[in-house]
């Protein structure tokens, strides 16, 4: 690139286009032909401001903390603000392509800044047109946090309206539930229903992590359980059909624990299949002892696991008999020294609770576990089902 090449394409740009034809002839001579290769770092966020960088050719994008703020073209600068305030650079420019820029240090630069109000106009210029632009990049984002915060809130009034609206209770048995995300948007998911004669299915299912998908997933996870429930109410014919369909996923790593329960008043007996999820509490009245219905089979949405099998396993439910399922958010709540709340906790309020009410029950483990984590804000989705025989 030569000087007068230089020369010409310096008119071009907002700094210097009103400087005077021997002025730009003499920083053009001042100026270092800079090439940089797609991803070149040019300049880093706290190095000293010793230059500002005009594009001659390509594309550079600004950094903050990883995150592209802008990205510039001929004939835009950048670097100018660290000339003028003299303080360390405040982002990262890179090559966003193969570029060709050109470097004008800070001594020439302040030498121009003295000697010409051309240049001061530039400047001021510029600052201005930043000043516009971050104005309205802050006026943008901040429209677009609006518009993501209403569509959570959207989407938290969609997936409370997907769980049970109140208890269930008839001749045979009383169920309640309560879920509690942590964000908006939570990937825990409980649900009660009636089937024939006088069944009940009862699941409760923990997606990994917390919000936009894992709520997806556990909204997949609904509609395949209560189309599945239509033919076959097993225990392993509905695992199974779930995890065909969460296996479906497009995202990695989004994994559910899982257990579905169907009770059979007629029969005295419960059948159920644990996938990976903590193991729910079944009282029995007669014996006042605690069972654990312990994990029996793999993780739903696994990979390369779509075609996996499934159990039935069964249990004893006789009036009286009381069953608590709950997320692991309730167990691994943490207080300030970082001590979770734990199963023998768990199994302490519940046995203090378990001649009272399923609701009561449920109200004193709550009360539990926000007891201990009081000083802490929520980390994980806390839910808790309680069903009692009748």
């Amino acid at each position: 690139m030569t000087m007068i090449d230089k020369a010409r394409f310096l008119q071009t740009t907002k700094l210097l286009s009103s400087a005077p034809a021997a002025l730009l002839e003499r920083i053009a001579s001042e100026m270092e032909v800079l090439p940089a290769a797609a991803s070149q770092v040019v300049c880093r966020e706290g190095e000293p401001g010793d230059a500002l960088y005009f594009i001659a050719e390509g594309e550079v994008r600004v950094e903050k903390e990883g995150k592209t703020i802008v990205c510039l073209h001929p004939p835009e600068c950048v670097g100018e603000f660290s000339l003028i305030d003299d303080l360390p650079r405040s982002a990262t420019v890179v090559a966003e392509q193969d570029s060709v820029l050109l470097k004008w240090d800070r001594r020439c630069f302040i030498r121009a800044l003295a000697e010409s109000p051309e240049i001061k106009d530039g400047i001021f210029k510029i600052l201005t047109f930043r000043l516009r632009e971050d104005g309205f990049r802050q006026v943008m984002e901040a429209v677009e946090r609006e518009r993501l915060r209403q569509d959570l809130r959207r989407a938290h009034e969609i997936q409370m309206a997907m769980l049970p609206g109140g208890e269930l209770r008839n001749e045979h048995v009383e169920i309640c539930g309560c879920c509690r995300p942590a964000d908006q948007v939570g990937g825990d998911y409980f649900d009660y229903c009636l089937l024939e004669g006088s069944k009940t299915a009862l699941i409760l299912g923990d997606a990994t992590g917390h919000g936009f998908y894992s709520g997806l997933f556990v909204a997949m996870a609904k509609s395949c359980l209560h189309n599945q429930l239509r033919t076959d109410h097993a225990p392993s014919r509905v695992m199974e059909a779930m995890n065909r369909t969460l296996s479906l996923t497009l995202h990695s790593f989004r994994l559910m624990s899982c257990c579905f329960i169907v009770f059979d008043p007629a029969a005295e007996a419960l059948a159920y299949c644990n996938a990976g999820h903590p193991p729910p509490y079944l009282f029995s009245r007669q014996t006042r002892q605690l069972q654990k219905l312990n994990s029996t089979d793999t993780l739903l949405g696994m990979p390369n696991a779509e075609n996996a099998l499934f159990s039935n396993n069964p249990a004893e439910w006789r009036p009286g008999d009381t069953l608590l399922l709950y997320s692991d958010g309730i167990t691994e709540a943490r207080n300030s020294d970082e001590e979770e709340f734990g199963s023998e906790r768990l199994e302490e309020v519940l046995l203090k609770s378990i001649d009272e009410s399923p609701q009561r029950i449920m109200e004193s483990i709550l009360d539990a576990v926000s007891r201990h984590s009081s000083q802490r804000s929520q980390d994980d989705d806390i839910t808790i089902v309680v069903a009692r025989a009748l």
